[in-house]
């Protein structure tokens, strides 16, 4: 009877100690249940602990008793002792079950939550998935605004290719004229309306429209016109063009066969303009003429 006892009470101390540790990784807040419900079962395991001792005492007790009693005292003393084991037994029986049904009310309370945690996950996951369509949907490019930009005649060969313009944020009138005009070989049109804009050294655009003057005789083969054009661009304060203009004038003079003086604006270009978009195609020019 004693060892059945005590194992049935193992038996539920075990499955006690699994549910209530499995259950408490599943949540947190259930933390404080969880602690009376072990400190609880901490106590009731002393009190095991004590009764396996008090039982070991009965047992001797009975044993002296046989020994040294006879008849009905003896009896009596048996009676008594049963009585004693009997109230222990129940008492601990009713523990055992107190424990029980706080294990159940937990593990009850872990399946809401484990169910509660599903919706949320099936909830996260369907968000999940609309986030991933709207990432996937391709998003409406806005349409290119219709307004020319500076170009310039593609009169290098293909290992010269350069872009020497800067395509400015807001136009005047006759610029965006001139540009049109240039684009379209107007050069004559062209030149009278940038030689117009540059005049006024306080428009914005006046530096550029001077530099474009260059580009004009340029793309006609006056190359000596075009570089007094270009070293005009240094007289004005705004230093947008310095380096397009510098790189043009190394381009004249290579056309002109005057090797020196082409390094020469070259090598100034990799000089003062290091941060320049055209410092490598400068130190290619280089290495192709020396």
């Amino acid at each position: 009877m004693k060892r059945a006892t005590v194992g049935v009470i193992l038996v539920i101390l075990l499955v006690a100690t699994s549910i209530i540790y499995g259950a408490s990784s599943t949540d947190v807040q259930q933390s404080k249940q969880i602690k009376v419900l072990v400190a609880e079962l901490d106590r009731v395991g002393k009190n095991i602990n004590t009764i396996n001792k008090q039982i070991k005492v009965i047992v001797a007790e009975i044993g002296r008793i046989e020994e040294s009693s006879s008849g009905g005292a003896s009896n009596e003393n048996m009676k008594i002792l049963a009585k004693k084991v009997m109230d222990i037994e129940n008492d601990t029986d009713n523990k055992i079950k107190v424990i029980a049904k706080k294990i159940t009310e937990i593990d009850d309370s872990f399946n809401e939550i484990e169910k509660k945690i599903k919706i949320i996950a099936e909830k996260v996951s369907s968000m999940d998935k609309k986030l991933n369509a709207i990432e996937d949907k391709p998003v409406a490019q806005p349409k290119p605004v219709d307004q020319p930009q500076e170009t310039r005649r593609k009169e290098e060969p293909t290992q010269y290719r350069y872009i020497s313009y800067r395509t400015p944020m807001y136009y005047s009138d006759d610029y965006n004229s001139a540009l049109m005009n240039f684009n379209s070989g107007n050069y004559n049109m062209a030149m009278s309306q940038f030689r117009r804009i540059s005049y006024n050294k306080r428009d914005e655009m006046a530096d550029n429209a001077q530099y474009w003057l260059g580009e004009c005789y340029y793309a006609q083969g006056q190359y000596r016109q075009a570089i007094r054009e270009f070293e005009q661009v240094f007289s004005f304060d705004r230093k947008d063009k310095y380096d397009d203009a510098q790189l043009k004038l190394g381009y004249c003079y290579k056309r002109l066969r005057n090797r020196s003086r082409a390094i020469e604006e070259f090598e100034r270009l990799v000089q003062y303009y290091p941060n320049s978009e055209y410092y490598e195609l400068a130190l290619r020019e280089l290495s192709y003429l020396r």
